[in-house]
């Protein structure tokens, strides 16, 4: 198994059990002092539209880069736009003053989806 493919299989799992299994949940990641994935949303300034929005690109996404595995076609799409959704997560971690707890899950993700992407 290559890093390739297994950083294919982790980083779905990854978002996928963040938006799907723990939304609700209370983590040592959340940002600020929230209690859930939606709460973060709204202590970073953003709408819940923005959440469902976010939620169904990142859920999408993370499908697209699991069938990347097969069709290769599927793979700059969805680390590319993973990057791109994990850096401004960051950003809106930093800009919370978060702490490197906090910011580095979604500076991490931002990383690997990178060198997936140009690999």
């Amino acid at each position: 198994m290559t890093i390739i493919l297994i950083l294919k299989l982790t980083i779905p799992i990854v978002i996928l059990s963040v938006w799907l299994l723990r939304p609700n949940l209370k983590t040592n990641f959340r940002g600020g002092n929230t209690n859930s994935l939606k709460e973060e949303f709204l202590f970073y300034g953003l709408n819940s539209s923005t959440f469902y929005v976010v939620g169904f690109i990142k859920v999408v996404l993370s499908f697209f880069l699991l069938i990347s595995i097969w069709n290769e076609s599927f793979l700059l799409l969805s680390s590319l736009g993973l990057a791109t959704l994990m850096l401004c997560a960051t950003f809106f971690h930093l800009r919370a003053s978060d702490s490197l707890k906090k910011t580095s899950p979604s500076f991490i993700l931002f990383i690997l989806n990178l060198f997936i992407a140009i690999n």
